[in-house]
């Protein structure tokens, strides 16, 4: 189980990122239900892996986010890659590790800044993240 310091993270440490992305993709009408049960085919198309996805163009994203069955049709889904690309971007660049150090003993309003300065993250998606990772908002 994760920590119970910091911002009262008690989800698995290891979780965080698929938490985000799952967070990250859960908006307009899509819901973390929906989403969720994606989860499998997200991560079996390597959309968890923030080092591998900072590396792709978003096209490439878009193509792994309609394989694995996140399939809006037309402009969601391009426009939800760009923004994913962004954020892997940014984690992979030391991101991760300062959200890390954020959910271990950070507060929760440093969490929600850090949140807030992802692409494409507002206050559904930060909303999401800590209902994911078990944080009383």
């Amino acid at each position: 189980m994760g920590s119970t310091t910091g911002t009262g993270n008690r989800h698995a440490e290891d979780e965080f990122i698929k938490d985000l992305v799952v967070a990250l993709l859960s908006v307009n009408f899509w819901t973390l239900e929906r989403v969720y049960a994606l989860h499998d085919s997200l991560e079996a198309q390597g959309l968890f892996d923030m080092r591998a996805m900072a590396s792709l163009v978003p096209q490439a994203i878009t193509k792994r986010l309609v394989a694995a069955g996140y399939s809006r049709g037309g402009f969601p889904v391009p426009m939800m890659a760009d923004r994913l690309a962004g954020t892997a971007r940014k984690l992979a660049s030391g991101g991760e590790e300062h959200l890390k150090q954020i959910l271990a003993s950070g507060t929760g309003r440093e969490l929600d800044q850090f949140l807030l300065t992802l692409k494409g993250v507002g206050p559904v998606v930060v909303s999401n993240f800590k209902v994911l990772q078990g944080i009383e908002h």
